[in-house]
């Protein structure tokens, strides 16, 4: 009724190691390499970066968040990224509040902060 899959060792290893590595990928890939955590309102994000990636040039700061249209309402945990050269904020930014990126010393420039921001 149901045929038998035989799979050799090399097999299993070489498909256990596709699966540790797909479940390592972030589930919106589209989103970019951040993590987005929701308020606790619910009515957007704070955008974060991910553990152990190096970021590099300019941060680019999207008004929402593509899977979702929720609107990016904050910025944070970017301390010490010292080849982080500027950061530019989408057209139709929502951010209130943008923090720590104490350490990065490589920024040269902060391109279009929204009149949305309370906190820096």
């Amino acid at each position: 009724m149901f045929a038998r899959l035989h799979f050799s060792l090399r097999q299993s290893a070489w498909l256990l190691v596709l699966l540790i590595i797909t479940s390592a990928l972030p589930a919106h890939a589209q989103d970019g390499p951040y993590e987005y955590v929701l308020t606790e309102d619910k009515s957007g994000y704070i955008m974060k970066p991910l553990y152990g990636l190096t970021y590099e040039g300019v941060l680019d700061v999207p008004a929402e968040r593509e899977s979702d249209g929720k609107p990016i309402v904050g910025v944070d945990g970017f301390s010490y990224y010292t080849q982080l050269l500027g950061i530019q904020f989408y057209e139709g930014s929502q951010v209130k509040y943008i923090g720590s990126f104490q350490g990065c010393t490589g920024i040269e420039f902060i391109a279009d902060i929204p009149a949305t921001v309370e906190t820096i």
